[in-house]
Formats: C-alpha cells, sequence, structure tokens
C-alpha cells in the first residue's frame, strides 16, 4: 500500500504544473544558504515590488557535472513560473533542494507570501500524451558502458539513440575516479611496463577463489587492453602517466583517467558521442520493455511530456546493477522494513557520500549522509539498528577486508549490542587463506590525504597513513549474506559447507 501511494503521488505531481499567485515585494537584492551535498549553497534573489526579476546560485561546493542541470534549470524555473513550485533534478536531489530552500529564505526576506510561492496549481495544457519514435539501435543508460556501446555503433554507421532517466549523462560511472584496468595496452608498454593476459587472467582467478566464471574472466583480460586503447586513441580519454599497482595484480595495470577527476571519464564519452552526431535524451525513465512475438523491439519510456514509445531494431541494456550491500538495503526498503539509512562519507575518497548517498537517493531511499567518525555517536543513541557492510575478500574463517573504517564500525556495533552483517558474492570467499592475516592491504597514494580533489588540506611535508582498507575479525560478525543465503557461526564450518 505505502509503495503504491508513492507511486501515484509521482503520477499525480507529473499532471501539474507552477503558476503562483500575485505577489508583492520590497524590491531589493536578497542572499541566502542552505546546505547542499558538499556544503552550503548560496543564492542570490532580485526583486521587484511584483515580480521575481532573477535567481542566481553564487557559490556553491557540489559536484561538478551532476549539479550543472539543477544550477541552471531551478533558478530560471522560478523565474519563469514566479514560483517556487519547481521540480527537482533527477540525480540531484540534494542540489535542488538546496537552491529552493536558498532561493525561499531569500524571498521570505523580501516579504514573500512562500505558502503562495509553494502553491502548485493545474497546467492548462493536456499533458500525459503519447509520442513513437523508431531508431535502428536503442541503448538504455547513459553511463560508462551505455556511453560505450553507444559510440561503438555509432563507428558502425548505426543510429542510435541513448536514454536515461537522470538529467546528466555519466551514471555511476561519472561518480568514481574511474581507475581501469589496462593491463596489455599500448599506454602499459609506453610507460615501460610488460604484461600478459596468461598473467592477468591467473590474477584474476586467484583474487576470485577461481569461483569466476573462466569464459567470461578469459574475455575480460583479451579485451582490457583494447579497450583502453580505444578509449585514449578514439574516444580521447588521457590518462595519468603514473600506473597504480593493486595487491591482485603481478604487474603495475591499474590507469586513472586525467586528474582523477569523477565525471571526466564519462563526459569525454558524452561529448564524443554527441559531436559525431548521437542523440542523448536524458530524464527519460524506461518503464518497461516492448516486446512482440516474444522479441524485444524497443522500449516504453516516460518523459516531461508524457510516455515516449521507443521502437528499434536492437535494444541494449546498460543500466547497471547495484552493490551486494546496497541490494540488501534497497529489498529492505521494498519491504518497507526501512525507515532511514545512515550513510558514512568514506573518506578520503568519498565514495559513500559520491556514489552510495547518490543511489540512495536515486531510489528515493530516505538516508542521511554522516561523516566517518559519526557512527558511534548515532549507534550510542540508539538510531541504528543493523549495520550492513559490503566485502572485498574474505578468509576461510571470516575474517574479511572492506573499504577502510569498517573495523571501527563493527567494534563500536558490537560495543552497543547492534547486529552486524557482511554481504558479499560468494566469489569473494578465499578459502586458501586461513584467516585476515593474509589478506594484503593496499597503501594508496599519500595525497589522497593530504588534498581534497586537487585542493591542498594537509601541510605537503606531513607522514600519511593511507591503507585503503582494514581487516574485520570474524568475531564480530552476526551474520554473511550471500546469493547462496545466510551464513551464521561457526563461520569456518559452514563457510566450508557453502562450497560443498
Amino acid at each position: 500500500m505505502k509503495k503504491s501511494l508513492a507511486m501515484l503521488m509521482t503520477l499525480l505531481f507529473v499532471l501539474l504544473g507552477t503558476t503562483a499567485w500575485a505577489q508583492s515585494y520590497t524590491a531589493g537584492v536578497y542572499t541566502a544558504q542552505a546546505n547542499g551535498n558538499n556544503g552550503p549553497v548560496t543564492v542570490e534573489v532580485e526583486v521587484s515590488d511584483a515580480e521575481i526579476l532573477s535567481v542566481k546560485v553564487t557559490e556553491h561546493a557540489e559536484t561538478a557535472g551532476l549539479s550543472d542541470t539543477p544550477i541552471e534549470r531551478i533558478p530560471a524555473k522560478i523565474v519563469e513560473g514566479q514560483t517556487l513550485a519547481v521540480d527537482t533534478v533527477s540525480g540531484a536531489t540534494n542540489t535542488s533542494n538546496a537552491i529552493l530552500k536558498a532561493a525561499e529564505d531569500a524571498l521570505a526576506q523580501a516579504g514573500a507570501d512562500i505558502e503562495a510561492l509553494k502553491a502548485v496549481q493545474e497546467k492548462d495544457e493536456t499533458a500525459g500524451e503519447t509520442a513513437e519514435r523508431h531508431v535502428q539501435a536503442l541503448v538504455i543508460g547513459a553511463g560508462g558502458s551505455g556511453l560505450a556501446a553507444a559510440i561503438t555503433l555509432q563507428e558502425q554507421g548505426i543510429e542510435t539513440l541513448v536514454v536515461d532517466k537522470m538529467a546528466n549523462a555519466g551514471g555511476a560511472t561519472a561518480l568514481t575516479g574511474a581507475l581501469i584496468n589496462g593491463g596489455c595496452s599500448k599506454q602499459q608498454a609506453e610507460r615501460g611496463v610488460t604484461d600478459d593476459v596468461q598473467t592477468m587472467f591467473m590474477d584474476a582467478m586467484v583474487y576470485g577463489s577461481f569461483q569466476n566464471d573462466a569464459r567470461m574472466t578469459w574475455l575480460m583480460v583479451n579485451n582490457t587492453g583494447d579497450s583502453v586503447d580505444w578509449l585514449h586513441d578514439t574516444v580521447g580519454v588521457e590518462f595519468e602517466e603514473a600506473i597504480n599497482h593493486f595487491p591482485e595484480h603481478t604487474n603495475d595495470r591499474a590507469f586513472y583517467p586525467k586528474g582523477k577527476l569523477p565525471g571526466y571519464l564519462t563526459g569525454t564519452m558524452e561529448q564524443h558521442y554527441l559531436s559525431n552526431g548521437g542523440e542523448l535524451l536524458l530524464e527519460t525513465r524506461a518503464q518497461h520493455l516492448l516486446t512482440e512475438d516474444g522479441r524485444v523491439i524497443g522500449a516504453s519510456c516516460s518523459t516531461a511530456d508524457g510516455t515516449l514509445n521507443i521502437y528499434a531494431d536492437v535494444t541494449l541494456l546498460a543500466t547497471g546493477g547495484y552493490g551486494t550491500a546496497l541490494g540488501v538495503i534497497r529489498a529492505a526498503h521494498e519491504a518497507s522494513k526501512v525507515n532511514m539509512v545512515y550513510c558514512d562519507e568514506t573518506r578520503p575518497l568519498l565514495q559513500g557520500a559520491r556514489l552510495t548517498a547518490y543511489e540512495l537517493v536515486s531510489d528515493h531511499i530516505p538516508a542521511t549522509l554522516i561523516a566517518d567518525n559519526m557512527a558511534a555517536s548515532l549507534l550510542a543513541k540508539g538510531k541504528i539498528d543493523l549495520a550492513v557492510v559490503g566485502c572485498d575478500r574474505m578468509a576461510a574463517n571470516g575474517d574479511f577486508a572492506n573499504k577502510i573504517g569498517t573495523y571501527s564500525v563493527a567494534v563500536n556495533a558490537h560495543y552497543h549490542g547492534i547486529p552486524f552483517y557482511v554481504a558479499l558474492p560468494c566469489s569473494t570467499i578465499d578459502l586458501s587463506l586461513a584467516d585476515g592475516s593474509g589478506i594484503p592491504i593496499e597503501e594508496r597514494d599519500r595525497d589522497e590525504v593530504r588534498t581534497l580533489y586537487g585542493t591542498r588540506t594537509a601541510p605537503e611535508s606531513v607522514e600519511v597513513c593511507n591503507p585503503a582498507f582494514d581487516v574485520t575479525p570474524h568475531s564480530l560478525v552476526t551474520g554473511i549474506i550471500t546469493e547462496k543465503g545466510v551464513i551464521y557461526p561457526p563461520f569456518q564450518e559452514n563457510l566450508q559447507k557453502l562450497f560443498g
């Protein structure tokens, strides 16, 4: 019932517009702030005695690319409609709400009737019409995989249309540093590193405890070098000169795109696709596949104007999946068992703030972002009933390695009597390791701690300890969530049973 109501409300708001009642203001320029994803968003509003003349975002620290659309669109919509009843931008809800809240506070200073400005009135025009498109190829999803597929189709002279539910292209790939394994690439060879596919294959199989699909792994290692070279030579992606070395790699083969900036990789891919005649429809959500005689012939998409049925000779799904731990949260939310998800920021690379929080908000799961050192306080206050984390590698006794900071969460959860679960695919379990002491821990670049996206936050000369992972002992684990079920203690015995 709860889910149905939410869907109904969404449909109603699609059918409603934004015409505000007549207002009177104290003419002048007013400034206010509200918190966005990464800090305060400052908005400047200019009004006459009867009209909103301009709305400008003058200062912010929001993520470049993802914040561009709301920063441009929402102020324009406020002025155009003379209203605060403006829809947020999909994928940038927090930034959108910060702009709207700051604009509201500024207009309140001007003596506006805020309730009237926020009132939603019916549109005069008819909404909800159905339109049709016909293309040779439809790609659903404008992340790294979708854009790569679209560019490849484009190279073959195939008319291609890409759709994405978000207001910006890039998907989850745009939120990461987009580290890419480039073994056996020209890029690797030019930097003086020798590699071969047999070594890459064995590295991958060993790291996956030989649970990997061997055929797919062989396919991957035989193409990863060519993929990196294609990104560089064809798409125009530039890579950092330094090659990173991970503990599971025999050779240096991990490349960062230029500047290690989130969004650079997918932004370059999007520009290449569009500059060569590609078409991209954003804020176009694929609702279901269209079929005929058991064959997929396109997709039905929802847009701001109604329904768009796109018919295609070939339809590619590039919508991605989701991490194991987040999958547990999604399932719990669908079962109406989640009131609030507290998400750690995960310093120093902020994957929790940039990626996990983004995915939670995009899925309309109630979420609160916290700094890493806040978890214990929330546990002590009784705000958390259950902790769920992911896993990069697990030993035979249940000890496991995950993003640095996991161990401290486990200790605090144990102290406060809160169940602590780890979610992982079975391929992550390495029965050849007796315990967590055998898991290698990567020590990462010191400047990841001394700087924040290129801005120095600590003395250059200060020593830095920057392990990417920590190991949590099995004694702190309540249960292990796998695709084959939940494993409980004794872990040594039950993990062995899992593999027959």
